[in-house]
């Protein structure tokens, strides 16, 4: 339902003369296919709307200002820096086509001209541009979607025209006024249509959001019921607390279960109890009669529970009718919309700083040991872990280094063996080489290496040492 280019003529023939020369007050963007010009011209202000909509995609005149987002998007805001207090040099049709371009300068001058807005106003393929005086591109309100590859930096080139295609113009029923005869009567044909499609989108939205609601409170209610279920069957703990009550004689110290008649099911009927050996008769009979008082419990919870959401979803299919059927309900009486949930970032292997200021990474599980060692470490770096013992890997930036300094080398030692089995024990040996001379060993679980040209050093835990390395913790690598 575009205007055709009969239609974007005559809007042109109306408002040609009045906006040329005219000066940019303002530009929004109040909606992501949308451009509004605040026109100021002998006085009067006037506001030129562009649509680059899918399916209406059009310019004219509007006699209201739609509420902006916020933040104004980025394209707005290139307008803004390029346009802004300039003034309009022409508006004229290109080629006869569904295409409006607009100079503009800062005086209302032909030879003058800069910048210009272009406005391909062609339906499904519709978009808007923004190019500067050697006609190339600086922005476009939709990224590049045809093979023209008409990207931000190259030259802007109009497409190919199509004289014979065939296109089935929009009826604009006409309304009588004063000025702006036609655009007056796009607007109003438009907002109608707008406002329906909105109000339509405002339902689906409603039904989507009670549906969700509904869904989600069948699914508590289907558990609820089960949960319910299965406390009702806690009453056959009072039958058999009764049974266990009157045989309370025949239970001997250490005995599993108890075999007793039950005349619930019949004479000469037998049933066996379990009991836990470890208690005494009347404990076991205590415990089949808490269990019957909890079951008790958890069914009285339990009945309001799933009152309460029966009476929700009967409210929640109620509101659904209404809304199905074209009615209006409280925003407030809609179920709030759930953020989705954010999946937590996981945080990669703690960090700590050396008394000289060097950065040591310390892995914490085998995932984590492998990562450090064959993805984040570089060659020169150099690699630290307990001898013989099962324990972190430790890389030491060395950056440019060529040496490590020797407190450096101690507080990774210490760190070390700190995050190894030899952390009870307090000292032990600890090899270092260059990450460079580690493998990974093949079939071998993660976290597993072969050392070569490693260093070793002797290392007996400081608490001092220990404590101040672990406070210089930095944020995770």
């Amino acid at each position: 339902m575009s205007l055709s280019a009969r239609q974007l003529e005559s809007v042109l023939i109306e408002i040609e003369k009045t906006l040329k020369g005219g000066r940019i007050h303002r530009i929004d963007q109040p909606d992501p296919w949308g451009i509004l010009f605040q026109v100021d011209q002998q006085g009067k202000r006037h506001r030129l709307y562009f649509s680059a909509h899918r399916r209406h995609s059009r310019f004219h005149l509007v006699s209201d200002h739609p509420p902006n987002p916020p933040k104004p998007p980025q394209f707005c805001q290139l307008l803004r820096a390029h346009l802004r207090y300039k003034r309009i040099v022409s508006i004229h049709q290109v080629g006869g086509d569904r295409i409006i371009r607009i100079d503009f300068s800062w005086i209302a001058s032909e030879k003058s001209a800069g910048v210009s807005f272009i406005a391909e106003l062609m339906g499904v393929a519709a978009n808007i541009f923004m190019i500067d005086a050697q006609g190339v591109i600086l922005g476009s309100i939709y990224p590049p979607r045809d093979r023209r590859f008409l990207r931000t930096g190259v030259p802007y080139q109009p497409p190919a025209v199509h004289p014979d295609s065939p296109f089935h113009e929009t009826a604009i029923p006409t309304i009588e006024s004063e000025r702006f005869e036609f655009n007056h009567s796009i607007e109003a044909f438009y907002r109608a249509i707008e406002g329906k499609e909105e109000k339509e989108s405002l339902k689906k939205e409603g039904l989507s959001q009670l549906d969700k609601a509904i869904r989600r409170h069948q699914k508590r209610l289907r558990q609820l019921q089960i949960k319910y279920a299965e406390a009702k069957k806690a009453e056959r703990y009072r039958s058999l607390g009764e049974l266990l009550k009157n045989n309370m004689h025949q239970i001997t110290p250490g005995k599993l279960t108890l075999r007793c008649t039950d005349p619930a099911q019949g004479e000469g009927c037998e049933i066996e109890l379990k009991l836990n050996p470890a208690l005494s008769p009347s404990e076991n009979l205590e415990w089949y009669f808490k269990r019957y008082k909890k079951g008790q419990t958890a069914q009285r919870s339990l009945q309001t529970e799933i009152m309460k959401n029966e009476e929700e979803i009967k409210r929640l299919e109620e509101h659904r009718e209404t809304v199905s059927e074209g009615g209006s309900i409280d925003p407030e009486a809609l179920p709030p919309i759930r953020p989705p949930k954010k999946k937590p970032q996981k945080s990669g292997p703690p960090s700590f700083l050396s008394s000289d200021g060097v950065t040591i990474i310390v892995g914490r599980n085998d995932r984590e040991n492998e990562a450090l060692t064959f993805r984040l470490a570089r060659g020169n770096d150099l690699w630290f872990h307990a001898r013989g013992i099962p324990g972190s890997h430790l890389i030491v930036r060395m950056e440019r280094r060529r040496e490590i300094p020797y407190q450096t080398l101690l507080d990774a030692a210490t760190l070390a063996l700190h995050f190894s089995k030899g952390r009870k024990a307090g000292k032990g040996d600890v090899l270092y080489t260059h990450r460079k001379y580690i493998q990974r060993p093949k079939n071998q679980k993660a976290g597993s290496v072969l050392t070569s040209q490693d260093q070793n050093i002797y290392i007996e835990i400081e608490s001092a040492r220990l404590e101040r390395v672990l406070q210089n913790r930095i944020r995770p690598a």
